[in-house]
């Protein structure tokens, strides 16, 4: 292997590498910028989780203003944009090193589709249709503010932010060693690195967030059973059941998403006679399950408990002891230390 083929072999690697190391980095400091704040309010973080899907944090004892509740719904989109921005405020044009130029695009198109459609689309959105458990969502309902308002904002703070990136040469750059990167792969054809391939990379991202958003508003999905609720406080509605039949005997594979915080969400499934077949809990719940049922008519309920007693309710009532453990109960009593008060909760199931 030439000299010239490792230095191109190296600096996909590094493209690679930051692209997935930058999955994490980007959750570390979206999840800290909510924690900053909630601790400049006098909160202490009782979880801090960046590493999965279900990124969060969770604290106690923060009192927050108005103004700081808002802020704190905020930040975590805000701190990733000003630390990146200091750091391309540093950005060195003369570096040789293609990777280093290349890498600089990733956050761009990252934070560009974040904002886009976590602050453009959702609000957008709320206007025709409820949307919980989003940020944005969040700093509607803490401020008040018109939905356009706060998209406009967004986007033209995403626009000095890629205004900015222009300034200090790192679109240009990174265009140039793309495109010298695909000469020396012997890609000439391939014309994705101009300034339109950029741009249509950004269209992707956002084109599969929107995707993404859509996806969530009230439809009826295929299958012989499903759920899907939003529900504002799920102290006014502890439980949810919906019945549905079986016609044939076969296996059946269920889908179950429940994202809510400060809470946890029982799920079960009981036949006409009231036997439970499944049964699962947690606080965000994303789940995969694969049943065999039987011709009849069946139930699939949502419990939502809020405190300790309605856990040892569900834990207790019908036949949950075969599917739960009473160790693993205890352990998920932290739950109940929450951020604030928004006992709010989006659910989907579906059974094919």
């Amino acid at each position: 292997m030439t000299g010239k083929n490792k230095e191109r072999n190296k600096t996909v690697a590094w493209l690679f590498g930051f692209a997935f190391a930058w999955f994490f980095i980007y959750a570390f400091f979206h999840e800290a910028g909510h924690a900053l704040v909630g601790m400049a309010y006098g909160g202490t973080v009782e979880r801090f989780v960046f590493w999965n899907f279900n990124a969060h944090v969770a604290m106690t004892g923060t009192e927050f203003t108005e103004f700081g509740r808002a802020l704190f719904h905020a930040a975590g989109n805000l701190l990733p944009l000003l630390l990146t921005t200091i750091v391309f405020a540093f950005y060195n044009p003369a570096k040789q090193s293609k990777a280093y130029h290349i890498c600089h695009i990733i956050p761009i198109v990252s934070i560009t589709a974040g904002t886009l459609m976590g602050w453009v689309i959702i609000p957008i959105r709320t206007m025709y249709s409820p949307v919980m458990g989003e940020d944005a969502a969040h700093f509607l309902n803490t401020t008040g503010f018109h939905p356009l308002l706060v998209a406009l904002t967004a986007i033209l703070l995403q626009a000095a932010f890629v205004s900015f990136a222009h300034a200090k040469g790192i679109l240009k750059n990174a265009v140039a060693n793309c495109q010298s990167l695909n000469k020396e792969m012997e890609v000439a054809k391939n014309r994705f690195c101009t300034k339109w391939g950029i741009v249509s990379l950004l269209l992707v991202f956002t084109s599969a967030g929107a995707f993404w958003i859509a996806s969530v508003v009230p439809y009826t999905p295929s299958g012989v059973a499903h759920i899907r609720l939003e529900i504002a406080d799920v102290r006014e509605v502890p439980l949810y059941s919906n019945a549905f039949a079986i016609n044939e005997e076969r296996s059946y594979s269920i889908i179950l998403n429940v994202r809510g915080q400060g809470f946890l969400t029982g799920f079960r499934i009981s036949d006409s006679e009231g036997n439970q077949v499944l049964g699962t809990y947690g606080e965000r719940v994303f789940s995969v399950m694969g049943i065999t049922l039987s011709p009849g008519v069946y139930t699939a309920t949502l419990y939502f408990m809020t405190d300790w007693d309605a856990v040892r309710v569900f834990y207790y009532s019908g036949d949950a002891q075969e599917y739960l453990v009473e160790e693993s109960m205890h352990s998920s009593y932290e739950v109940f230390v929450g951020v604030d008060d928004d006992y709010s909760v989006t659910a989907f199931m579906v059974i094919r």
